[in-house]
């Protein structure tokens, strides 16, 4: 008898490393919403903020572990907002590309090159 395999359905992606930083998002109307940041270190949901002033430039979209883990990350150039939607655009580019699957370890992902 013969196991048919199920293909990955895309609303099993539901989270990736991402510049050091575990994000987490839920699915809606087929595309991914709300990127939450998580400390990789503690699981925690991390301080997400804009780290600008207004009439500074360039903006910086930043987290922080509220627990005072170690991991911490900026992101010059990008709003908090900004990042968010860039984030769903790799989300969805990967599932485009057939760089996730199901039942994986959770991919590890580099928004810009170092």
């Amino acid at each position: 008898m013969e196991v048919e395999e199920k293909e990955p359905h895309e609303e099993e992606f539901t989270e990736a490393m991402i510049d050091g930083v575990r994000w987490q998002w839920s699915w809606e109307d087929g595309k991914p919403g709300s990127p939450t940041p998580l400390c990789p270190e503690c699981g925690i949901k991390m301080d997400f903020q804009d780290a600008y002033a207004p009439n500074v430039y360039p903006p910086k979209a930043s987290v922080r572990c509220p627990k005072g883990c170690e991991t911490a990350n900026e992101w010059e150039g990008w709003s908090k907002d900004g990042l968010r939607d860039l984030i769903e655009r790799e989300v969805k580019r990967c599932i485009r590309e057939d760089e996730w699957e199901s039942n994986s370890e959770t991919p590890h992902l580099q928004l810009f090159s170092s």
